[in-house]
């Protein structure tokens, strides 16, 4: 099994290394954040999410400081769900950000490769 995993890992182009590595960093940091989140400590403890993610991380910032998002008429049973659903549109951003770097990496190797 690990084998099988290494010779997958091995085939990988240098592009898709380092976006996995990247996907990584954010899911490694996205899981060390949530923790104390869910502690309480809601903007400290999101604030390397944030800058692992920049600059994609800015759209869930924008959109929740913004007055048409509250958690005011949420009942107070469902009060512990508030920091996963803060969490979780950041940690979003960051993993569609590596599919976007993907796509872009992608796209400068073909145009190198024509000679452009």
């Amino acid at each position: 099994m690990l084998a099988r995993l290494r010779g997958w890992v091995v085939s990988l182009s240098a592009i898709d290394k380092l976006v996995a590595s990247y996907a990584a960093l954010v899911g490694v940091v996205g899981l060390v954040s949530l923790i104390p989140m869910l502690n309480g400590k809601d903007s400290v403890a999101l604030w390397p999410l944030l800058l692992v993610s920049f600059p994609m991380s800015m759209l869930p910032t924008l959109i929740f400081q913004s007055d048409h998002i509250s958690f005011q008429g949420m009942p107070d049973e469902l009060n512990w769900l508030i920091p996963i659903l803060v969490w979780a549109p950041v940690l979003l951003s960051g993993l569609i950000q590596a599919v976007v770097l993907r796509i872009l990496l992608r796209r400068i190797d073909q145009h190198r490769r024509q000679g452009g």
